[in-house]
């Protein structure tokens, strides 16, 4: 077991770490977007309702619609800020399904060094008895 090879998964390990790290920041941006979103649909949907809510004013056929129109817009301001905040929340579990994914590669790939690295260390503790064994031997060999 070379020691290049334990060098370089551990390179490996660092680098899908950095990687983690940098999603975890994007999760943390996703999940900001998603208070956002969810505060501008409520917002938008209060005013929907405050609107809606309101007696109409029956002074001419012109305003009536002109209220009309006004609460469509409104409404349909909420559906699009619905949408926003379901688009914001896919993206925050796509993320989050992304950052599972980047630490269990870690963990395996931690794994991995550590069976390399005790690997290693088993080879090389076999490797020193064999010695002892062979010094051990050519001195048995010399005694009369």
């Amino acid at each position: 077991m070379s020691a290049d090879r334990v060098a370089r998964i551990g390179r490996l390990v660092d680098a899908r770490r950095a990687a983690a790290d940098s999603v975890v920041i994007e999760l943390d941006a996703c999940a900001i977007a998603v208070a956002r979103a969810g505060d501008a649909a409520a917002e938008a949907r209060d005013v929907w309702f405050s609107a809606m809510s309101r007696a109409p004013v029956m002074d001419s056929s012109a305003e009536l619609a002109d209220e009309s129109a006004y609460a469509v817009a409104l409404g349909r301001r909420y559906e699009m800020s619905l949408r926003v905040l379901d688009d914001a929340k896919t993206r925050h579990e796509a993320c989050r399904r992304r950052l599972c994914a980047a630490r269990t590669e870690v963990k395996k790939l931690e794994k991995i060094r550590d069976r390399l690295l005790a690997h290693a260390a088993a080879e090389g503790g076999r490797h020193e008895q064999r010695s002892a064994d062979a010094v051990a031997a050519a001195r048995g060999a010399r005694t009369p």
